[in-house]
């Protein structure tokens, strides 16, 4: 199949600076559907909107301009007070990008954001690159249940030979010392993780 063409971007350009969201939505869904590589800055931009409907289009253009620049700038999204909707866009968008954002969703892994962590814990699962594995391994250890849980989710799914010893550890931890929130009990978690 040949590779279409793209669109010029200068009708949509106009838009993006709009009050009303609806039409900086569809200057974004515009420029997203161009597939220009000029529409990169634009679409970067647009992420900063506060309107989800404006960034999940930046969002989903970004990925299919497949430009790796985009990574460290979805990344920085998951940092951000986004609704979860947001944070499930980003990290499908970095899937897509596969193997090339192996390296900055590792160092994510070490964000002060607990869900940036946990969101980055599945993405690598979900790209299934075994350089993640002794980073996911470290993330046993994290004071947070949430990003606890990715890890522990995607380590199971490796089955890797180096992570057999730390999940055994896991398991045999006291509950009392497994963090946990109201959604996500310390044995359902472990419990998960030994019968999944």
């Amino acid at each position: 199949m040949p590779k279409r063409r793209s669109k010029p971007i200068e009708p949509y350009l106009a838009g993006l600076q709009d009050p009303d969201y609806k039409v900086r939505r569809e200057a974004v869904k515009g420029l997203r559907q161009t597939r220009n590589p000029d529409a990169y800055p634009y679409l970067v931009a647009a992420l900063k909107d506060t309107t989800i409907a404006v960034i999940y289009h930046a969002i989903r253009g970004l990925e299919e301009l497949g430009d790796p620049r985009s990574i460290p700038e979805l990344l920085k999204m998951l940092g951000r007070k986004s609704s979860c909707d947001v944070c499930d866009e980003v990290g499908a968008a970095l899937v897509a990008f596969g193997e090339v954002a192996v390296p900055a969703l590792i160092e994510t892994l070490k964000s002060p954001s607990a869900r940036a962590r946990a969101v980055v814990a599945t993405c690598l699962q979900r790209i299934g690159d075994r350089r993640a594995i002794e980073p996911l391994i470290a993330l046993l250890n994290d004071p947070e249940p949430w990003p606890l849980s990715a890890a522990l989710s995607a380590l199971w799914d490796f089955r890797d030979e180096r992570s057999r010893e730390p999940l055994a550890a896991f398991v045999a931890r006291p509950d009392e010392v497994i963090p946990s929130d109201s959604t996500f009990s310390g044995y359902d978690r472990k419990r998960s993780a030994a019968f999944a």
